[in-house]
């Protein structure tokens, strides 16, 4: 039977990170309020709370997911791997970990198969659809990290938390396709903000091609069109054969078409410059 496990301070330092320090209670999309990293069961509004208070909050709050881990898994752990797992449940909630292919993975014995896992929750809904969010995809890569470095070496780990200032300095880094998340940790009315304009859209319809300059030469008509002349032979307009020539060629009756015209309203080639 595996021995219980308790998450260590470097895995609490990591979710610290993450979470990220509110001292002053701030309002989720939700309507509930949080406090302190990412406490919600007592925080209320006007609430504030000091750094070591909110630390204990936290290991409060990691009670039931270290349990819940410690239940779920059956494979043998080494403290990293055990403290990246408490780090990514706590954030995707227990009963997405406990239905999870990276629990799965881990208790049939492919801790690496369970660690690449990792990187596919990197998505939070925003306004009804799931959005790639570069905190969450440095977070499972800080996760990924600790899981499979050697517990007898210092580990190196991606940034945990980017302030907003630098999250624009590093903006061009972050993968195509993925909506960046902003929040001033210091605002009582603090939103998760999403730039989404790095997210693919469809591309924007051609402009429609200018209309054609006609003109009549030698009674003929001639149009044209981009970087080509098309001469339209006599007859009826629906039964006329059109050829397409470059610009330049000689057309009979007209000359060479290298010509210009002032105006494309110009009914005949008297104002065309030859």
């Amino acid at each position: 039977m595996r021995p219980r496990m308790k998450l260590s301070r470097e895995g609490l330092e990591l979710i610290k990170g993450f979470e990220g320090l509110r001292r002053r209670a701030a309002r989720l999309p939700d309507g509930r309020w949080t406090i302190g990293y990412g406490h919600t069961l007592s925080a209320r509004e006007g609430a504030e709370v000091s750094e070591a208070d909110a630390e204990l909050l936290l290991q409060y709050d990691l009670l039931p997911v270290a349990k819940a881990v410690n239940d779920a898994v059956s494979a043998p752990l080494n403290q990293r791997q055990f403290d990246a797992l408490i780090s990514f449940a706590h954030n995707i909630g227990l009963e997405r970990f406990l239905a999870s292919d990276v629990l799965r993975h881990v208790n049939a014995g492919r801790p690496e198969a369970a660690a690449a896992l990792l990187d596919s929750w990197h998505s939070a809904a925003v306004e009804g659809r799931d959005v790639p969010l570069d905190l969450l995809i440095r977070r499972r890569a800080a996760e990924k990290a600790l899981f499979l470095s050697d517990p007898g070496r210092p580990p190196v780990l991606p940034t945990a938390m980017l302030t907003p200032t630098a999250d624009g300095a590093v903006a061009a880094a972050a993968p195509t396709g993925v909506a960046r998340a902003r929040v001033d940790l210091d605002d009582p009315e603090a939103r998760v903000l999403v730039d989404d304009s790095a997210v693919p859209r469809p591309p924007p319809p051609p402009p429609p091609p200018p209309p054609p300059l006609v003109v009549v030469v030698d009674g003929r008509v001639v149009v044209v069109v981009g970087g080509a002349v098309v001469v339209v032979g006599g007859g009826p307009l629906d039964t006329m054969r059109v050829t397409v020539v470059p610009l330049g060629t000689w057309v009979p009756g007209a000359g060479s078409v290298r010509m210009t015209w002032p105006s494309a309203t110009d009914a005949d080639c008297s104002r065309c410059t030859l």
